[in-house]
């Protein structure tokens, strides 16, 4: 948000051509954040607790203890912080690539993004030109879900904590952020479809049904109910499902625009 607040003045008050922003922030370790960062105008980011927490990784005693042992290949902290701007440059590319944008400069700045639970008010601050179709989060809210964090982070004068909690970002965790795909899900759909070898549980997919219905928003979509008063109903011009799912093939939508053979097979009958 500062990034892009400090870039549109800089565009208001017409100095934005002879600056350039850099950033070192600590919030900032996955390849969509320096995405964004560039795209809303930073020329340079340091992500400096990212290339801490590698290097703590690197000291750890259990590293160290792999790499004595050979379960990991021997690296210096240079080495891990290397690796670590070696697979954000990576990331970034494979973004450019799925934009068809082949330099850094045609995305800095470019703001190719769209908002989702950012209130027009923030976005008239850092966001200008950026469409946010269903609004979200005011100044006051950011400011409070900001505090929230810190908060979590810095005990009070009487409170003690032995290590940062655990939020469940990335990866399901005990009392963490709900993901979609999780294990108990996971494990009744295999369940009932007889993954493994075991026969069908009709069972099973009612208990996954069930937990598909009741669980937490995730998504957009999860907010949304159908309403209609029409019976659920399958036309006569439909092929057999057996038919429709020879006649698509995944690798040939892929392919279709380059070989001939892909093509005649998405249209054959």
């Amino acid at each position: 948000m500062a990034v892009g607040a400090v870039h549109h003045h800089l565009i208001k008050v017409g100095l934005r051509s002879k600056a350039s922003i850099v950033v070192e922030s600590a919030s900032a370790f996955s390849t969509h954040h320096f995405a964004v960062l560039i795209g809303y105008g930073a020329s340079a980011v340091c992500p400096w607790l990212a290339l801490e927490t590698a290097r703590k990784w690197r000291s750890s005693t259990k590293v160290e203890k792999q790499m004595s042992t050979g379960k990991l290949p021997l690296m210096s902290q240079q080495d891990v912080q290397r690796n670590l701007k070696n697979a954000i440059n990576k990331g970034l590319k494979k973004i450019l690539s799925k934009m068809g944008i082949s330099l850094i400069t045609s995305y800095h700045g470019a703001q190719i993004f769209e908002a989702y639970g950012i209130g027009l008010e923030l976005i008239d601050v850092a966001f200008k030109g950026t469409v946010s179709r269903i609004g979200g989060l005011t100044l006051d809210e950011l400011a409070a879900e900001t505090k929230m964090f810190v908060d979590s982070a810095f005990p009070g004068e009487s409170e003690t904590m032995d290590k940062l909690k655990i939020s469940g970002m990335y990866q399901v965790k005990p009392n963490g952020e709900y993901h979609g795909n999780n294990q108990e899900m996971s494990k009744l759909l295999h369940k009932a479809i007889g993954l493994g070898g075991d026969a069908p549980d009709a069972e099973s997919y009612k208990l996954y049904e069930e937990h598909r219905n009741t669980r937490p928003a995730t998504c957009l979509r999860d907010r949304l109910d159908i309403k209609s008063d029409r019976k659920p109903s399958i036309s006569p011009r439909l092929n057999p499902l057996r038919t429709s799912l020879l006649d698509f093939a995944p690798v040939a939508c892929l392919w279709a625009p380059f070989l001939k053979s892909a093509t005649k097979r998405l249209r054959s009958p």
